[in-house]
């Protein structure tokens, strides 16, 4: 099987539990690092899969971020050749943007641990379906998008409505599946992230860490389940491009 493909935008935001699908599932990742200098262009027929990860950036800054534009041409071009995708917080909202979708700030900034509603189309849905509704997440993001034309809307919270698509072999997700404790606190400590905190005040940050121990068993396990069964979607569309 050919690899599947990590897009990562940030030293700030790593790969999380994404690291371990080559130990659990036997599979070959390529991350891709627009931080770094050298970028080779992205070839979808190279790829059995793509992960698009968060960042600290907006989807619609493209002329600060040039990259983000190449990034929603390759999402494209994944989707149309029905490959798998999952988008993940920022990835999510490129996924939006390569759909035709407006990406812009929510009405609140929604960070810390919550739980999003599966809605419907959940329930039978080949990364959703089993999965404990409503689902524990870690979210840390201030934007969102409308949802595309043509897309399944999978979860939703009070915060923020869109929460989660499928369109085709694609999949978005505006939480974080990939977060690990370390992560979460790296972002409590981080200069990078000291605006966020800081609006949200130390009451909030004071009852991330608190609830750490509580919420992150659930919460990985909920991620784990998403990255096992998107692995294995990923393993069924190789096999049809090989047979």
């Amino acid at each position: 099987m050919k690899p599947i493909y990590v897009f990562c935008h940030a030293p700030s935001v790593p790969l999380g539990s994404v690291e371990r699908l080559p130990s659990r599932h036997g599979v070959e990742l390529v991350v891709v690092r627009f931080y770094e200098p050298g970028v080779e262009p992205f070839d979808p027929s190279a790829a059995s899969g793509l992960i698009v990860l968060g960042g600290p950036m907006s989807a619609a800054q493209t002329a600060q971020y040039p990259f983000l534009a190449d990034e929603v041409r390759s999402l494209r071009r994944m989707m149309a050749l029905n490959k798998p995708v999952l988008g993940i917080c920022l990835g999510a909202q490129l996924m939006a943007r390569a759909l035709g979708a407006r990406t812009y700030r929510n009405h609140v900034k929604e960070i810390g641990w919550h739980d999003v509603e599966l809605l419907p189309a959940a329930q039978n849905d080949p990364l959703f379906s089993g999965i404990p509704n409503p689902m524990p997440v870690f979210q840390w993001h201030g934007d969102t998008f409308d949802l595309p034309l043509g897309v399944e809307h999978l979860a939703r919270s009070p915060l923020c409505e869109h929460q989660a698509f499928r369109f085709g072999n694609a999949w978005a997700v505006q939480f974080h599946a990939e977060i690990t404790a370390e992560i979460i606190e790296q972002w409590l400590t981080a200069e990078e992230f000291a605006g966020d905190c800081a609006e949200i005040g130390a009451h909030r940050v004071g009852e991330i860490r608190r609830r750490r121990e509580e919420r992150m068993t659930p919460t990985a396990a909920a991620g784990t389940a998403l990255f096992d069964r998107f692995v294995h979607r990923v393993r069924q569309r190789a096999e049809l491009e090989i047979a």
